[in-house]
């Protein structure tokens, strides 16, 4: 996975270190951890999304992970601002967004994408709020 602002190659490659300063107030591993799970929470927003939109009662499901999603991905731009304020903003509103589309997409845990979504989401808000702390 490529981090960080312009760069194409990961920390600790040769001549890459400068380019990763700019995190030097928090933890490049932890964040790096907190972006693979944004990313593949919203992926498993959107699976969950697409499948749940022609089933009944699932509406507040589909705007959930729809809104988680783009929340996930805006915590992953902020993330490559390298700025530290917005970054912590980012996680504390994709935090909040993933703890509400985990308890709307645990009303129907009888689906294995509504399980799948909001154990991705709890795992991402729980990432997410370390950075905040």
């Amino acid at each position: 996975m490529k981090l960080g602002n312009s760069s194409t190659e990961e920390p600790g490659d040769s001549g890459t270190e400068n380019n990763y300063l700019i995190y030097s107030k928090m933890d490049l591993e932890k964040l790096k951890t907190c972006v693979e799970a944004c990313e593949q929470c919203a992926t498993d927003c959107d699976t969950c999304s697409t499948d749940c939109k022609e089933e009944k009662g699932h509406e507040h499901c589909v705007i959930e992970c729809n809104s988680c999603a783009n929340t996930c991905r805006e915590f992953i731009k902020a993330f490559k601002s390298g700025d530290d304020v917005a970054i912590k903003a980012a996680a504390k509103k994709c935090a909040d967004a993933c703890e509400t589309c985990a308890a709307e997409c645990a009303k129907h845990s009888h689906m294995d994408c509504c399980k799948k979504c909001a154990d991705s989401c709890r795992k991402c808000a729980e990432l997410c709020k370390s950075l905040c702390a």
